[in-house]
């Protein structure tokens, strides 16, 4: 079990399929994770080349598919560089 939440949280977001839940007014938003920083994730959610959406990490659960499932994450369990969270270590 450990081994896949270390996979799931250490794993490359950009080109992702998403679906942001924002956590304080429970509205959502779907898009592609297009950019993402320490704190932000930037969200491409519509078909003009502007529709783009800077969201923080910790305010949100994002919904995404890990293999053939669907699964829900803590933004705050990303809120990390990339290059961090694959040397992040999971307690049991």
């Amino acid at each position: 079990m450990i081994d896949i939440q270390k996979k799931i949280i250490a794993g490359e977001y950009i080109g992702k399929d998403v679906v942001v839940l924002f956590k304080k007014n429970h509205q959502q938003m779907q898009g592609k994770i297009v950019d993402e920083t320490k704190n932000t994730f930037l969200i491409k959610y519509g078909k003009e080349k502007s529709d783009k959406k800077k969201i923080i990490k910790e305010d949100v659960f994002i919904i995404t598919q890990f293999g053939n499932r669907k699964i829900k994450i803590d933004g705050k369990l990303l809120n990390k560089r990339s290059e961090d969270r694959v040397k992040l270590k999971i307690k049991k």
